[in-house]
């Protein structure tokens, strides 16, 4: 029997080689964990310390002391009555990993500075595909900030902001920066300066957004190539200010 030519051999080792280090770089969905969080102390930022990629962290009903930052690819989601409450400090809830989810919580008690960019959920420019859904976000100064993500989602929340505040002082329900491939829909969103704010930024999708209470509807800066659809304004100064902006439709 012939034996392997040392170019056949050399393959085979690479392709070897290939096929372990994808193993060890890909996480083990089996070895995923559901942990429960119980409210109180800083009990919610040392679980997501000791996480690993794929868990579902669950947190029990009652107040969840943040600012807490999400730094890999896992779900947080709230039983009813759970809150996270960010105590008035920055930004109560930062997801700065991909694939990253959150759900079915209420976010409140952000930090009060536009210049910091204080908001109930902040996603940095890492946060590619993350999900923001059925979450009640109140009393924060910006609702949601995408800030850089591709490919985000905010579906289904209520975004509610500071009415007490002069509406030119407010953020924005939902802001977006350079997030190209982001949807934001099903939200109902009240109370910020303007519904949904997007500068600089492409291939969005805003559809089937109830917004009211707010300066703009919604409002375009610098961005392209976009869709805008089945959403209803009411009660607010203006539907839509199109600023700068080609292809919208």
């Amino acid at each position: 029997m012939a034996l392997p030519s040392r170019t056949a051999l050399r393959a085979a080792t690479l392709g070897l080689l290939a096929q372990i280090a994808a193993a060890v770089a890909m996480p083990d969905a089996g070895a995923a964990a559901t942990l429960k969080i119980e409210p109180g102390g800083e009990r919610l930022a040392e679980a997501l310390s000791r996480a690993s990629p794929g868990d579902i962290l669950v947190l029990e009903p009652g107040i969840h002391n943040g600012p807490v930052v999400i730094g890999k690819s896992l779900v947080l989601e709230g039983r009813a009555g759970a809150v996270i409450d960010g105590g008035g400090a920055s930004r109560v809830i930062t997801v700065d990993a991909p694939d990253v989810t959150v759900r079915g919580i209420k976010v409140t008690g952000s930090g009060g500075l536009l210049e910091t960019e204080d908001s109930g959920i902040f996603i940095t420019r890492k946060g590619d595909r993350a999900l923001i859904a059925n979450n009640r976000i109140e009393g924060n100064l910006i609702g949601v900030y995408l800030k850089g993500p591709k490919q985000a989602r905010v579906s289904g929340n209520r975004i509610i902001g500071l009415s007490a505040m002069r509406l030119a002082e407010r953020g924005n329900g939902v802001q977006l920066w350079n997030t190209p491939g982001s949807i934001i829909e099903n939200n109902e969103i009240s109370a910020g300066r303007d519904g949904i704010f997007v500068t600089t930024s492409k291939r969005n999708i805003f559809r089937r957004n109830r917004i009211h209470g707010v300066r703009f509807a919604i409002h375009y800066m610098y961005t392209n190539d976009s869709e805008v659809s089945g959403n209803v304004s009411r009660g607010n100064h203006l539907g839509y200010a199109i600023m700068y902006s080609s292809r919208i439709r």
